[in-house]
């Protein structure tokens, strides 16, 4: 009688194993624009995953923002977040992101009903006031500008590249604003918020190879540094990369670097 209601729990441990939701991101997936403003967005790569180097968005509402000079309030749109000050000028705000991080793309989420001016953001970064008492400044990394005056839009730069660079002391680093400019006030020029694309990288190659067999120049040496990397935090020991049996493919099966004469094999040891 024991052994049959053994059994019985086993059977129905495993049928509630199996039937689990299983929660994923499909990478492959793609961003597809709503039809109203499927004219002015490009495609930016793959669908924004929270892992590995695909695209992450940081979104940074209009409430996040302050205005550069006292005096600047802002108003509400009709309790749908839109925002804009009641004198000409600025809003700006702090973006924070991990260092090291490539920004690709500042958008901008707009309301434009005016015939002769667009509002516009700007992402700027401060150096400066250093260790070595270097002066300060800034510099521009991307500008999106609202487009027409047929109402709410959303717009996006040009493509860029920027590694985030947080240490300001001592590695010529820089603090990250987002500024917003309205060079009209009266209701016509509105915004809802900002966002940033962004994604990880894979860290340079040393100037010394990490395995003896495959030089820094290598196109597969910074994964195959990475995913050793990746063993030692799972306490694992990658003894060498063997240059010899494993493809590419096998090794990192959603690269974009295609097929390779380039072949290797990772032992665990």
């Amino acid at each position: 009688m024991k052994s049959k209601l053994w059994i019985v729990s086993v059977i129905v441990v495993l049928v509630s194993l199996f039937s689990m939701p299983v929660f994923a991101v499909d990478p492959d997936e793609g961003v597809v624009p709503g039809p109203s403003n499927a004219s002015r967005l490009k495609a930016q790569s793959l669908k924004p995953n929270v892992f590995g180097t695909g695209n992450n968005i940081l979104q940074i509402p209009a409430s996040s923002f302050v205005p550069q000079t006292p005096g600047e309030w802002n108003t509400a749109y009709d309790t749908m977040a839109y925002i804009h000050p009641t004198v000409a000028g600025y809003l700006w705000t702090t973006v924070t992101l991990p260092a090291g991080a490539n920004i690709s793309y500042l958008d901008l989420y707009y309301y434009d009903t005016n015939e002769t001016y667009d509002v516009n953001a700007t992402l700027r970064g401060y150096y400066g006031g250093d260790f070595w008492g270097t002066a300060p400044g800034y510099t521009d990394f991307a500008t999106v500008a609202s487009s027409g005056y047929s109402g709410y839009g959303y717009a996006y730069s040009d493509e860029t590249s920027h590694t985030v660079n947080n240490d300001v002391a001592y590695a010529d680093g820089y603090q990250y604003t987002v500024w917003v400019y309205f060079p009209a006030v009266d209701g016509s020029l509105q915004f809802k918020g900002v966002d940033i694309w962004w994604n990880r990288q894979i860290s340079p190659a040393p100037a010394t190879a990490t395995f003896s067999d495959v030089s820094t120049s290598h196109p597969f040496f910074r994964k195959s540094r990475h995913w050793q990397a990746l063993a030692y935090q799972r306490g694992m020991r990658m003894a060498r990369l063997d240059l010899t049996v494993m493809s590419p493919e096998r090794l990192w099966p959603h690269s974009s670097h295609g097929r390779s004469d380039c072949t290797g094999t990772i032992k665990k040891v």
